[in-house]
């Protein structure tokens, strides 16, 4: 870095001296922050600096652990300041119900208004798949909170292989309550309209902001006793059925008169797995 870098920013900072960025995003009184007379982007640059890198995911951990630190105590004025930037910049990390519910909604309502939800730029859920809604509900409460996410751009559900598997009774009850991955026959699969279904899914549609949908596909580890279909034919018919629900949802906003990109990622070791198994075939052939 130069040696005058540190005295070039401060002589901008003085340049800029009685400036106020009139068109902030959000509902806040300028002079109350912490740097009341500098722009949105300037503060933003020394936000950055002070705290998470650019597009860190946060979860439930880092949003608390935030919270304590000195910049969020200054006053409620900087609190909404900065919390409103790292919600428009970093990833929203959804882990399970308890967190969703006790830690990230409960944080987003903390701001003035719906100012905390239509921050939000981007949202992973690491447990959608395990969340299936109760039987009899109409709603997917994950659903529910990206639809309160009006500025919501980018969408993330990891869904885990075993939760994709109509799994049998096991022979051995004994051993279920044991090991409870270790199947003895092969499992069913459920047709794309069963996945809508199970996850209500049609509540994707009514994203209006939403640009881009990623299915991230997880080979959770499970061990057939005896015969059956095999762990890396289960890998194909999971990537098959969700690369349909890719299609399928795809035409659906096409429909709606929509562009939006929808498709299927694989976490590594599914990845390697799949390579792993293409190799045999072509060795085979």
């Amino acid at each position: 870095m130069p040696p005058n870098a540190y005295q070039a920013f401060k002589d901008l900072l003085l340049g800029l001296s009685g400036y106020l960025d009139e068109l902030s995003p959000y509902d806040f009184d300028p002079r109350q922050a912490l740097f009341p007379q500098l722009p949105l982007e300037l503060r933003e640059i020394i936000y950055s600096y002070l705290l998470l890198p650019r597009n860190y995911h946060m979860n439930h951990i880092e949003v608390e652990c935030m919270l304590r630190r000195p910049l969020f105590r200054i006053n409620e004025h900087t609190r909404i300041d900065v919390g409103l930037y790292l919600i428009r910049t970093h990833p929203l990390y959804i882990d399970d119900a308890a967190s969703r519910d006790n830690v990230m909604i409960p944080f987003l309502e903390s701001f003035p208004g719906e100012h905390g939800f239509a921050c939000v730029r981007s949202l992973y859920f690491w447990r959608f798949s395990y969340q299936i809604p109760k039987t009899g509900s109409t709603v997917n409460e994950n659903i529910r909170l990206m639809q309160r996410c009006t500025g919501l751009r980018n969408v993330d559900l990891r869904w885990e292989s075993i939760h994709l598997q109509e799994l049998p009774a096991p022979r051995f009850p004994e051993l279920e309550v044991k090991v409870r991955r270790m199947m003895h026959r092969s499992p069913a699969f459920p047709s794309v309209q069963d996945v809508v279904q199970r996850y209500h899914l049609e509540g994707l549609f009514a994203l209006d902001s939403v640009q881009k949908i990623t299915l991230w596909i997880v080979n959770t580890d499970i061990v057939y006793i005896g015969g059956g279909l095999g762990r890396d034919a289960i890998l194909f018919v999971i990537a098959g059925l969700l690369g349909e629900l890719c299609t399928w949802m795809e035409k659906r906003f096409l429909e709606l008169g929509r562009t939006v990109v929808v498709k299927c990622e694989f976490e590594r070791r599914f990845h390697l797995a799949l390579l792993f198994r293409l190799s045999r075939i072509r060795r085979q052939e």
